[in-house]
Formats: structure tokens, C-alpha cells, sequence
């Protein structure tokens, strides 16, 4: 099974199919698969695998099964939800602690170099913006729609993903199109922000929902909302966005770390590599540049430069 895996993950493409059912809409069953969870543990089944064959000297075996979860967390990444990013960056973790296992070895300075140029070939680890502007805006606006031609949300349950909807009477006086307006607006303006890295607006506008379902859970604002069209339109959009709107700042904040791991992981090779070169750890990263690597790159998560220190046992 681990080596079909192995040749699984050299595979461009990952998908897993979604499927309906006529009884009760199922809002969740993108995000809660739980096929693509299975692929965590893929990923410990083959560390396992490449600890024990790093311990018994098959040092390129063990190197193979740490890239096939290296891709494997890749090709998990190409799910469009957000829960797919975030279960590729588990993947990725595991990789990478496997990984930096094998920097303390012994091995050959073109070792360590090959491992890093393995990395490098790699493509980016997913972005939580592509999610957010495609999976998780459709899902928010079809959800909404099907809210709005099934019936209200006055005695909505929801159970394991099952949507019942209650009476509509109520919610005759809801702007639908508002709803749907807003919230795309919401979802141009945090992934156009996201992109161009402006954490403060990405805050700025996850607080502006956070205020909005403070309103609406006020006893006084859902009186006013059972005469009030605005005031039901805006309790309706408050409700939809707690049960449908994803953790944003949580998400893009686990993709910047995962990001800045993944220059760790590069940096701690080429230190490795420049180790078995010298017979000796470097003073500072910039004595790598340019023998083993072209340019130290910036930490974004951090916004200053990697931190570098040797210690008894080695470097971190």
C-alpha cells in the first residue's frame, strides 16, 4: 500500500468527488469528508516507514517516502475548500519533521543538496485566498439561495451536515439579494486584501462580521427584526455568516506559518549541506550565500530574518 502511494503522489491531479442527497440539503459535506482526513494518516503510515528506513541505512528509501508526503500534501491542497489547505499543511508538518531528522545524519554534502532541490521543484503549498474566492464564496452564496427557496432559518437544526428548515412566514420580509450582495463584497475585499498582504484590512473586516453577530444575538435587535425588513435582513445575514463563514484570519495565519516552515525546512538542508562540506556549521546564514544557496529568503510569518544558532547538539 505505501508503495502505490509513493507512485500515487508523483500523480498531477487529486480530487475527491462530492455527492448529494435528495432528502435534506447538505451544507457541510464539502468541508467534512472525511476522505480527505484519511490523508493524515497516509502521511504518519509512510514516516513511519522512512524513520525505519533511515535507521536501517536506506537513506534514499526513507528520502522517498518523506517526498511522497511532501506531494502528497500537495495534491491534498488542490481541494478546493479551506479544510483541504488546512489538511495539507498537517501533511506538510509531517514531512517536515521527518525531514529535519534527517538533517542530523550523517550523509554526503550531494545528499542534503538533492534533498533541498527535491524541495524546491515542489509547487507552492495552497493559498487560503484561491479557497475563499472560489469553494467556500459558492458554497456561502448557494447555501444562501437554498435558504431562501426552501424556507427560514426560525427553527433551522443542523445535524451531522443535515439541513431542516423551519416556517417561512418570517422571513418574508428578508432582502435576499442584500444577503447575497454583501456577501460577495465581503469576499472581493478580504481575498483582494489577502493578496496583496494586508493583514490589517483582512482584521478589519473579519471584525466587522464579529460586530454584526454581537448585534444580532441582542434580545432588544431580534424583537425589532419580527416588524423591521432591514432588521430581519441583517439578523438573517448575521445567521448565515456564524454558520457559514470560515475562520479567515485563523486560516491565513496557519498558511503563513506553514509557509515559513517550509523555508526552515529548505534553509536547515542547506546548512546541512554546508556542514558536510566544512566539517563544520556555519557562523550565520550568510555564510551560504552564494556557495549553496543564491539568496537567505525573507520570513514573511515573522517580518524579520530567520533566526540561526548553534547549540551542543547542533543548530535551530
Amino acid at each position: 500500500a505505501f508503495d502505490l502511494s509513493v507512485r500515487a503522489s508523483q500523480r498531477s491531479r487529486f480530487f475527491i468527488p462530492l455527492y448529494t442527497e435528495k432528502e435534506a440539503l447538505r451544507l457541510f459535506d464539502a468541508s467534512f469528508d472525511p476522505t480527505i482526513n484519511e490523508v493524515r494518516s497516509l502521511a504518519r503510515g509512510l514516516a513511519i516507514r522512512a524513520m525505519y528506513r533511515l535507521r536501517s541505512g536506506d537513506v534514499e528509501g526513507a528520502w522517498e517516502d518523506v517526498l511522497a508526503i511532501h506531494r502528497l500534501a500537495r495534491l491534498t491542497g488542490q481541494d478546493p475548500t479551506i479544510i483541504g489547505a488546512l489538511v495539507a499543511y498537517a501533511v506538510e508538518g509531517i514531512a517536515i519533521q521527518i525531514g529535519s531528522q534527517m538533517t542530523a545524519a550523517d550523509l554526503p554534502p550531494e545528499m542534503f543538496a538533492h534533498m533541498r532541490e527535491d524541495l524546491e521543484a515542489l509547487p507552492a503549498i495552497a493559498d487560503i485566498a484561491d479557497k475563499l474566492d472560489g469553494s467556500e464564496r459558492l458554497s456561502f452564496l448557494d447555501c444562501t439561495i437554498s435558504v431562501a427557496r426552501q424556507g427560514g432559518m426560525s427553527d433551522l437544526e443542523v445535524s451531522d451536515g443535515a439541513v431542516t428548515f423551519g416556517d417561512r412566514w418570517n422571513d418574508t420580509l428578508v432582502n435576499w439579494n442584500s444577503i447575497l450582495s454583501d456577501a460577495n463584497e465581503y469576499y472581493d475585499s478580504t481575498v483582494a486584501a489577502a493578496r496583496r498582504g494586508d493583514e490589517k484590512q483582512v482584521n478589519k473586516l473579519e471584525e466587522q462580521l464579529e460586530a454584526l453577530m454581537a448585534e444580532a444575538d441582542d434580545p432588544l435587535f431580534q424583537a425589532q427584526s419580527l416588524v423591521s425588513g432591514s432588521a430581519r435582513t441583517k439578523l438573517m445575514k448575521a445567521r448565515l455568516y456564524s454558520l457559514l463563514m470560515p475562520a479567515v484570519n485563523s486560516a491565513f495565519s496557519a498558511q503563513d506559518r506553514m509557509e515559513a516552515i517550509v523555508k526552515t525546512a529548505r534553509l536547515s538542508l542547506a546548512v546541512a549541506e554546508y556542514r558536510q562540506r566544512h566539517g563544520d556549521l556555519p557562523n550565520s546564514l550568510s555564510d551560504l550565500v552564494p556557495e549553496i544557496i543564491a539568496e537567505i529568503p525573507p520570513d514573511e510569518f515573522s517580518g524579520v530574518s530567520f533566526a540561526y544558532r548553534i547549540t551542543d547538539d547542533g543548530f535551530m
